[in-house]
């Protein structure tokens, strides 16, 4: 009876451990600072969103990439460390421009029938 007891303690305790454990294991953050401002930040191909911010991540290995309409990419691997904030590469991520912007002009004709064309 006795060791029945001991073996219903000694898995609680095991137990307990267990969840212990995996109840510290943190996630870290990614401090980021874009330029243009409208830049979108992807993490292991997950859109994040735009701009500079801090981003929760898992701790370990993350492909973080940076894109904008007009300029180049830039991608880079960093690892997240649990429970620290991590930087992203450079200080300051500046994307650079790729060819020129695209550029055109709309025009809005209206007609007396009350019906709009665009060109």
């Amino acid at each position: 009876m006795q060791m029945r007891r001991l073996g219903y303690l000694l898995m609680l305790v095991i137990t307990i451990a267990l969840s212990a454990t995996a109840g510290f294991a943190q996630d870290g953050k990614l401090k980021i600072k874009v330029t243009p401002g409208q830049a979108y930040v992807f993490a292991d191909g997950k859109a994040i969103r735009e701009g500079s911010h801090s981003i929760p991540l898992s701790a370990g290995r993350t492909t973080i990439v940076v894109v904008n309409y007009g300029y180049k990419d830039v991608q880079q691997d960093v690892t997240i460390e649990s429970g620290k904030t991590t930087g992203f590469g450079r200080r300051s991520p500046g994307l650079w421009r790729q060819g020129r912007r695209p550029f055109g002009r709309i025009m809005i004709e209206f007609k007396p029938e009350g019906k709009a064309a665009v060109s």
